[in-house]
C-alpha cells in the first residue's frame, strides 16, 4: 500500500502513520523547505513539490491524506482533479482541517494566519463537489474539543445531547473513495 501525505509539514502525522502502517510505503510532500528539513530529521521520505502538478504516475497511490492542508489550497478543485489522477481505482482521499467557524474565529484571535486560510471548507460544501471529481463520500467525523474553551465543554456536551449535533468540536474529517471517471 502506498500512502501519500500531502502537506507533510514537520512530519509529525507521517511519523505516527509510520508506526501504525509498518507495511505501507509512506511518501510525504511539502513546499516549505524549512519544514521538510525538520521532517527529514525524523528519517521520513519527503518530496519538495507542488500539489497541482505531481510527478506521480496515474492510478498509483492507495491513500492520499491532507491533514490541515486543504484550507491552504488556492485552487482546491484543481487539486481534487490531481488527487483523482494519482489515486488507484477505489483509492481513498482523506481530508481533515479545522471547521469553518474555528478558522474564522482563530484568524480573528491570531491563531491562524489569514494568508494561509484561502479555502475555508465544510464537510457539506466538499461533499457537494466530490461527485463532480469522481469521488463518493464514505465517512465523515467531527472531533477534538477546543482546549481554549474547556470551561464551556459541559454546555457543548448538553447541546450535543439535545441537538444531536457536534457542536463544540473543532475539527472535521471526510473520507472519499475514487469511484469513476469524471472527465
Amino acid at each position: 500500500m502506498i500512502v501519500l501525505d500531502l502537506g507533510t509539514a514537520d512530519g509529525l502525522m507521517m511519523s505516527m502513520l509510520e508506526k501504525k502502517l509498518s507495511n505501507a510505503t509512506l511518501i510525504g510532500l511539502d513546499l516549505d523547505l524549512r519544514l521538510i528539513k525538520i521532517a527529514k530529521r525524523r528519517h521520513l521520505d519527503i518530496i519538495n513539490a507542488n500539489i497541482y502538478g505531481l510527478c506521480i504516475r496515474d492510478n498509483s497511490i492507495n491513500v492520499a491524506l491532507l491533514c490541515s492542508t486543504f484550507k491552504h489550497l488556492s485552487n482546491p478543485y484543481d487539486a481534487l482533479s490531481e488527487f483523482y489522477r494519482i489515486l488507484k481505482p477505489g483509492g481513498l482521499l482523506i481530508i481533515t482541517d479545522p471547521r469553518p467557524i474555528v478558522v474564522r474565529v482563530g484568524s480573528i484571535m491570531g491563531y491562524f494566519d489569514r494568508r494561509y486560510s484561502k479555502n475555508i471548507w465544510s464537510i457539506r460544501s466538499v461533499t457537494r463537489q466530490m461527485g463532480r471529481f469522481g469521488f463518493v463520500k464514505i465517512d465523515q467525523k467531527y472531533f477534538m474539543k477546543l482546549k481554549q474553551l474547556k470551561l464551556l465543554w459541559p454546555v457543548f456536551n448538553l447541546m450535543n445531547r439535545v441537538l444531536g449535533s457536534s457542536f463544540g468540536l473543532s475539527s472535521q474529517l471526510i473520507v472519499c473513495r475514487k469511484v469513476r471517471e469524471f472527465r
